[in-house]
């Protein structure tokens, strides 16, 4: 099997595990909560990694913009779900509250949530970031 079609399926079957695990925590209305970083703890089997520039990128992005978008987080565990590259540049900034979303599931669940966040962000296509460079380089 080519590594497309290997990646494919693992995808498929994550979301199969999804399905089975996701026992109804879908969350119907975001509800945002504001709290200081360190009532929060990292998970300790984040896949998602940064090397360091891609890391400074987002910490320059939270220091300019601020946070556009919330951590995920374990209301019964404290444990981030998704955004924890957002969180650890949070403390490195000393941010004293930021924006949560809580949910409230399992280890299988938050380990499958966590996998399909990573995911779900796609991959750039460089031809459109390049023209958006070029068109930000000539205002």
């Amino acid at each position: 099997m080519d590594g497309t079609l290997m990646k494919k399926k693992k995808d498929s079957d994550i979301l199969k595990k999804f399905k089975e695990h996701s026992g109804g925590a879908v969350v119907k209305q975001l509800k945002i909560e504001y709290i200081d970083p360190l009532e929060l703890s990292p998970n300790s089997y984040n896949p998602n990694l940064h090397d360091t520039t891609t890391f400074d990128m987002l910490l320059g992005s939270l220091k300019y913009f601020g946070f556009t978008q919330p951590v995920v987080a374990n209301k019964d565990t404290t444990e981030i779900i998704d955004g924890e590259h957002r969180w650890r540049c949070a403390c490195i900034l000393e941010m004293e509250k930021i924006p949560v979303v809580w949910l409230s599931l399992t280890p299988e669940q938050m380990r499958v949530a966590t996998i399909i966040h990573n995911r779900a962000r796609g991959k750039e296509d460089g031809e459109l970031v390049y023209d958006i460079e070029q068109q930000v380089d000539g205002s």
